[in-house]
């Protein structure tokens, strides 16, 4: 810090899984990701040409897992979707 070096030393960092604090971070770390799937009429169902009226693309989470779906007649619609999905959370 302002030029000086100190003696370096291993870091710990993280929460140590099963303490009462991790459950509460994880949700205040991925609260922003399911901000990202609120309905929105400015979705990419709007934007793609989809003739097979897709679901709306959801996420779905517990703690620090998380899961896309979406549903539709057509595998390439919900490949599309997903990777939209996707590459929004990426």
């Amino acid at each position: 810090m302002d030029g000086a070096r100190g003696k370096m030393s291993n870091i710990k960092n993280g929460i140590l899984q099963g303490l009462p604090i991790s459950p509460i971070l994880a949700s205040l770390y991925s609260a922003g990701l399911l901000d990202l799937f609120k309905p929105n009429p400015n979705t990419d169902l709007q934007r793609l040409p989809l003739l097979n009226k897709p679901t709306t693309t959801t996420l779905f989470m517990y703690v620090d897992d998380g899961k896309l779906t979406v549903s539709s007649k057509l595998l390439e619609t919900n490949i599309k979707l997903l990777a939209a999905a996707y590459y929004r959370v990426n």
